[in-house]
């Protein structure tokens, strides 16, 4: 459902002083402009015919997005990846401040589209209407799980103290990012065991 990645860029170990006063009246500015988590999300469709249940459930079974964990075709997906970067500058005591952090997610749903409605009795396009309502909020609790898990590693960088030691910053930020993707991963799959992927209309 989601990764995460990352990268950091560190200015050089010796900065002047006038350098370093411009960096940090650029720092203080990124500050205060820090936006919450950058959100991308699209759409995306498959075609399905067919006049009647049977003909959807066939249709889906064959066309229908697959799972690259299980290998399993259903009626619709959502897949999410956060990503977040950061920079920081030395302080020259072993100690680092962070001075620009960035968390995004891109979420893709994808979904059926029914291409036999025109023509169709009235009673068969009631079913595919409430199906694919159905469908549609299924799929935005998976989207609102990596909405969740940005704005969460958005809220880490935030809690973040002033002065960070510049060895082993990297490594534990990460750590804790991927602990919170985990953590959505988790109910991500929680959820679809409940509801049972809301497999077929």
């Amino acid at each position: 459902m989601a990764s995460g990645t990352d990268w950091i860029a560190r200015a050089p170990a010796r900065t002047s002083a006038v350098a370093f006063a411009i960096a940090a009246a650029a720092l203080a500015a990124a500050m205060a402009a820090q936006a919450s988590p950058r959100v991308e999300r699209r759409v995306s469709h498959y075609p399905v015919d067919g006049q009647s249940r049977a003909a959807w459930v066939a249709q889906m079974r064959a066309k229908g997005p697959v799972d690259p964990v299980s290998g399993r075709r259903y009626s619709g997906y959502t897949e999410w990846q956060v990503t977040w970067s950061w920079q920081s500058w030395p302080l020259g005591d072993g100690q680092c401040q962070i001075a620009y952090w960035d968390v995004a997610v891109d979420i893709t749903i994808t979904l059926p589209e029914w291409r036999g409605r025109v023509g169709a009795g009235s009673m068969l396009v009631s079913q595919w209407d409430r199906f694919l309502a159905d469908l549609n909020v299924h799929e935005a609790v998976h989207a609102g799980h990596g909405e969740q898990a940005a704005a969460e590693i958005e809220r880490m960088f935030q809690a973040l103290p002033q002065r960070l030691p510049c060895n082993g910053s990297r490594r534990d930020i990460d750590r804790a990012a991927r602990e919170i993707i985990a953590d959505f991963r988790r109910r991500d799959r929680e959820f679809d065991r409940r509801t049972r992927h809301g497999i077929l209309p």
